[in-house]
């Protein structure tokens, strides 16, 4: 590049054709116009084309798509990563506290028919 940034920046402000002005500043520097395009951009000359928000939104969604379903896979993979032996365990341990709590809802009706006839029979 010929010209300092701040060069290009003061350029394109007093050009009268701006659009026209980037093409010159590109052939005279030797680069493409989107260099020329970014660097007004980063002095705040110019907003940054549409197309190129375009691409740097796309962008954007692309990464937090891919950061998503990684975060995805790592839930699928914790979830498979129990071992089976463990999961027996734990369902055999679930099975004896279901038949525990039906055995206490059991002891509780008893108990609950019990004192319903007493307060009946002592009334």
């Amino acid at each position: 590049m010929w010209m300092s940034e701040e060069e290009i920046a003061r350029e394109y402000r007093m050009a009268k054709h701006k659009e026209r002005q980037i093409k010159i500043l590109a052939e005279l520097n030797g680069c493409a116009e989107t260099e020329i395009q970014e660097i007004l951009v980063e002095k705040g000359e110019m907003k940054m084309p549409r197309t190129k928000v375009a691409k740097v939104l796309e962008e954007v969604m692309k990464q937090t798509e891919e950061e998503r379903k990684e975060v995805e896979a790592k839930k699928v993979v914790k979830k498979q990563s129990i071992p089976d032996a463990v999961i027996r365990c734990v369902k055999d341990r679930m099975q004896q506290i279901e038949q525990t709590i039906k055995r206490c809802e059991e002891e509780y009706k008893d108990l609950a028919d019990f004192i319903k006839k007493g307060v009946a029979v002592n009334e």
